[in-house]
């Protein structure tokens, strides 16, 4: 009897570069969700009652800031008016007020959120991993399920209210109390996509959509 005879083979040279292959496709694309620049450059209305439409700020500005524990400190007397136009909420000059962080983008400062995205990354990896898969295709798409997942989990903070909640005055001026949720403007700058690390260029799903599609058509003739 050979010495081969008496060892189990746990894995084939083919099988290892197959897997190392896998490794090189997760480690060359990134998914990202949040506001991108195209949708940050955007500038949307901010301020109270008929002073509104005056009033814009970048969509990234207004997100950063939003997410920023703050202060805020009138250089002098400030009346806003409500919504409704029936109320007026006075800030004093000099007087310092407390702007809550509400953390809608960085999910990482939100821990049971994070956990949810990491445990989702891990079981696309696992799983990509672990199937015979259709290579670097499948490997892009595994990020693009990445992006959009975690998309969806941002957007939840939002539609959800899951942050702190508005003060009374912000409540009176909004006329509603609904943190981050205005227009919808917000909410709808939030999107994903997958890029290229070596490049950064957003990679295009159009060619697996087609196939995806010839594919149904096929199983139903």
């Amino acid at each position: 009897m050979s010495s081969r005879n008496c060892v189990q083979v746990i894995h084939k040279k083919k099988g290892m570069k197959a897997l190392m292959k896998k490794l090189e496709y997760l480690n060359e694309y990134q998914a990202t969700a949040g506001i991108h620049k195209n949708k940050g450059r955007l500038k949307i209305t901010s301020g109270d009652g008929k002073k509104r439409r005056n009033k814009s700020i970048n969509m990234a500005t207004l997100a950063l800031t939003l997410e920023t524990d703050h202060d805020i400190i009138p250089t002098k007397d400030t009346y806003l008016t409500s919504e409704d136009g029936l109320q007026t909420i006075k800030l004093t000059a000099g007087k310092s007020y407390h702007q809550v962080a509400r953390h809608f983008i960085k999910l990482q400062n939100v821990p049971q959120e994070w956990t949810k995205v990491r445990e989702f990354v891990r079981r696309q990896f696992l799983e990509f991993l672990s199937s015979s898969g259709r290579g670097k295709r499948e490997g892009t798409y595994v990020f693009r399920r990445i992006g959009e997942f975690a998309e969806v989990v941002q957007r939840s903070q939002i539609i959800d209210a899951k942050t702190a909640p508005n003060t009374a005055a912000t409540s009176t001026l909004k006329g509603k109390n609904h943190p981050l949720l205005d227009d919808g403007d917000l909410l709808g700058a939030i999107d994903s996509r997958v890029t290229k690390q070596s490049t950064g260029k957003k990679v295009r799903f159009t060619k697996i959509a087609d196939d995806m599609h010839k594919t149904m058509m096929s199983l139903n003739k």
